[in-house]
């Protein structure tokens, strides 16, 4: 596998087993193969990793693969670091642990030696049943050769030879040699950034609110709550705006996007990308796309029927997100009882199932008690 120089700098970072871990990958690609979605929704695909099948959400904004719980005995000899972290709480117990399997495949390439991350969460519980065992994080920068990232029937292809761009605008794109990201510059209501393409983002567009200081009329709020590794909320709240694209001289659309006080960078999201199909270019620094069906490029922001979402923090059922002025609850609100059952222990995780499968809460009974402010 070919090594960018800039490599090295990992040095400085990180320790030296970690480095010495990734400089025995050693990756094999197959440019007659077609690495294919596992299903419609163009998110996932089959990974085989020590032998036994992965489902992994592709994920172009994360520079390394994770896997959750793995289903292979961990090797003592291939565990290059280990931390164990304890929430706030005092019982969440989450174990990061950077490892080298033995082998990773798909059908486009077979990577012997992968340097990963397994990650386990214990003493939680899981209300949510999650299709994908995992991440699988950008692999782009050890491919040379043009990239074909086909969404209207799904797949990747190494391309060899010169594939015909009739129809596709060209994007000026900046390429991170080590971790693979990308990013490409776009122009909103007349101003150019580069934005990071971001597979893993389900939220909105982010814009970079140190370059786009002047915005429209803002049309919604949207808070959310997150829960980090270590057991701590974080929330986060996006005011949305409708927006004008110009991918091209011909290639121009409204687009509703993001911003809140942390966004430091401008990012594409999954809903945006699915549209196009996209030829990556590294060695000329270009992203070539294609709109699928250029009648449906148009975006505008539209209030959704679902309004809030529930989750579990400290053994309590809350809201997890809510539309502002739209929604009657709070993020952190928490919700006591559901027509009139307790919300207990025993059935937090049917109680949340029900709010989340119910698109207007207003046909339950709930009991809350709002959060603190």
């Amino acid at each position: 596998m070919k090594k960018s120089f800039s490599l090295a700098i990992l040095i400085l970072l990180s320790s030296c087993r970690e480095y010495k871990a990734l400089m025995a990958e050693q990756s094999k690609f197959n440019s007659e193969k077609k690495l294919t979605f596992n299903d419609d929704s163009k998110e996932a695909f089959n990974v085989n990793i020590n032998g036994i099948n992965h489902n992994l959400f592709f994920d172009t904004g994360a520079g390394v693969t994770l896997i959750n719980n793995a289903k292979f005995d961990l090797n003592d000899k291939k565990i290059i670091r280990q931390k164990k972290i304890y929430g706030f709480d005092k019982k969440t117990l989450s174990t990061s642990t950077t490892y080298s399997v033995d082998s990773l495949k798909t059908s486009l390439f077979t990577t012997k030696n992968k340097y990963l991350y397994v990650s386990k969460i214990e003493n939680i519980r899981n209300c949510s049943q999650d299709k994908y065992d995992g991440i699988l994080g950008n692999f782009f920068s050890e491919i040379e050769n043009q990239i074909e990232l086909n969404y209207e029937i799904g797949y990747i292809k190494i391309v060899e030879n010169e594939i015909d761009k009739s129809g596709y605008s060209v994007l000026d794109a900046t390429f991170n040699p080590i971790s693979g990201k990308f990013s490409v510059k776009i122009e909103v209501n007349g101003i150019s950034d580069y934005f990071l393409f971001d597979t893993g983002n389900k939220m909105a567009i982010l814009i970079n609110n140190g370059v786009y200081k002047v915005l429209p009329e803002k049309v919604a709020t949207i808070s959310s709550q997150n829960l980090a590794v270590n057991n701590t909320v974080m929330i986060v709240k996006i005011d949305v705006y409708q927006s004008v694209f110009a991918m091209s001289d011909d290639l121009v659309f409204n687009q509703y996007v993001g911003i809140d006080n942390t966004s430091e960078r401008s990012i594409l999201n999954q809903q945006f990308i699915k549209k196009f199909n996209w030829i990556i270019d590294r060695k000329n620094k270009k992203v070539y796309c294609k709109a699928i069906n250029i009648n449906k490029l148009n975006s505008v922001y539209k209030i959704p029927s679902r309004k809030e979402l529930s989750g579990e923090k400290n053994e309590k059922l809350v809201v997890t997100f809510c539309i502002e002025n739209v929604s009657k609850y709070n993020i952190g609100d928490e919700i006591v009882s559901i027509n009139n059952q307790k919300v207990t222990a025993a059935n937090i995780c049917e109680m949340q199932i029900l709010l989340n499968k119910t698109e207007d809460w207003a046909t339950l009974q709930l009991e809350t008690i709002p959060a603190k402010s």
